[in-house]
């Protein structure tokens, strides 16, 4: 199975998207819908099974043969006003999914800490990070969890076997339908 955290989001829907399109099905969602519209990114989207991240922990204890584990959840909303549910939700929470599947991989297949972090490497630097400076809770705590993985980087700690983070923005996708008041001012003029 592949799990996709955030998978109700705009970014998670279309990576279960393109498992679908792969001939994935085998793909358990994880998220909160609550009463908006997030349910509509997946409405066209087929999942084997859905699990809150409130449960997400004691499921992936239960034994589930998991292949890979896309994570994409977060508080996203560029307007957060509270840091403790956003340090919370984007960083405690990544972390400790971080250090589930390290110690996973390393249960399931015992290697050295040199084997376990090979296929890492860091194309911005310890240094790059640091000198970012986020305009919002989000970016802040998006930065603070790059700053942990660059520097187990580079004491050379143990990591998952493919751990890859990637930095992007969906604002001027005119199909985000759920960013309300965040969408991008070109979406509005267009």
């Amino acid at each position: 199975m592949i799990l996709v955290t955030g998978a109700a989001g705009f970014i998670g829907s279309n990576i279960v998207a393109v498992l679908n399109d792969l001939g994935r099905n085998d793909i358990v969602v994880c998220d909160w819908l609550g009463k908006d519209d997030k349910w509509l990114n997946l409405r066209k989207r087929q999942f084997a099974g859905f699990v809150h991240p409130e449960r997400l922990f004691a499921w992936l204890d239960s034994g589930k043969d998991i292949e890979a584990i896309v994570h994409m959840g977060a508080i996203s909303a560029t307007t957060a006003v509270d840091g403790d549910e956003v340090i919370r939700n984007n960083f405690d929470y990544s972390l400790q999914l971080l250090d589930y599947c390290t110690v996973e991989n390393m249960r399931r297949r015992p290697r050295s800490m040199e084997t376990a972090t090979s296929r890492v490497r860091t194309i911005i630097g310890v240094d790059a990070i640091r000198a970012l400076r986020p305009l919002n809770l989000y970016g802040w705590s998006k930065r603070q969890f790059d700053l942990v993985v660059a520097d187990r980087i580079a004491k050379g700690r143990p990591l998952p076997p493919r751990c890859t983070g990637f930095r992007f923005s969906t604002y001027l996708d005119p199909t985000n339908i759920i960013k309300g008041h965040e969408e991008s001012s070109c979406q509005d003029i267009s």
